[in-house]
């Protein structure tokens, strides 16, 4: 919610626990701030370091905030066979939540790569450790990037289908906004009312629109959106 002197006093105690956590924290927290220069240098030398001492489980986390940051700044052909790295590395140490949460960033990639069937394919394989283990955000984040795969893929359906396919994407972006609610992530539950809006707006229901684009404007008012919010965005 923008309070970063507050995350930044988190992260050096976080740091004093426990090196490692507290240096991925703190260049999670430097993506948060689009210091991104910063951020990956940070990353890259953790990476080493992980590696060095063979904490697996960290280099895999690692990897995954890597391959955002080359997402973000629109270089995939690099972060795919970083996600692929991280994949094999889960399945080899048998990491099922790490191999999980991997699979949905596969699946986040297909989706901007216009491959939205794929992408729901994969979701199947992941979606069920997520939502039984994860944290709050990661629930929502799942559910909200199953919706938006919903959607991309009804593209291409007869207009039953489609309307079938969007009112089952309505239901998982409910569930999201339920997940995002309870962790008070207020820029998530803007980006969900907003394609709830569309949503609605397609499916001709007026009354629900109006409903979501009037929450959605509040929160977009108190954390305004860099243009149009990205429906494309995994987290």
């Amino acid at each position: 919610d923008g309070r970063y002197h507050v995350a930044d006093s988190l992260v050096a105690g976080i740091t004093a626990l426990n090196s490692c956590e507290g240096v991925y924290r703190k260049a999670t927290l430097l993506k948060a701030q689009n210091q991104v220069s910063k951020a990956h240098k940070l990353l890259e030398k953790l990476l080493i370091h992980c590696y060095k001492i063979k904490n697996i489980e960290m280099v895999i986390s690692v990897l995954l905030s890597v391959a955002e940051l080359y997402w973000q700044s629109l270089r995939h052909t690099i972060a795919l066979p970083i996600l692929l790295q991280a994949l094999a590395l889960a399945r080899e140490f048998r990491l099922q939540y790490l191999a999980s949460e991997t699979i949905l960033n596969l699946a986040f990639a297909q989706l901007i790569l216009g491959i939205p069937e794929q992408a729901l394919s994969i979701l199947h394989m992941a979606i069920e450790p997520i939502l039984a283990h994860g944290s709050m955000l990661d629930k929502g984040a799942a559910m909200f990037l199953v919706a938006k795969c919903q959607v991309a893929s009804a593209a291409s359906y007869d207009p039953a289908k489609k309307a079938e396919a969007l009112e089952a994407a309505v239901l998982n972006l409910n569930e999201a906004k339920t997940y995002f609610a309870k962790v008070d992530c207020k820029e998530q539950l803007r980006d969900v009312l907003y394609l709830q809006a569309r949503l609605f707006h397609s499916l001709g229901k007026t009354q629900e629109r109006n409903q979501c684009a009037m929450l959605f404007r509040q929160l977009h008012l108190e954390f305004p959106t860099r243009g149009v919010p990205l429906i494309s965005m995994f987290k």
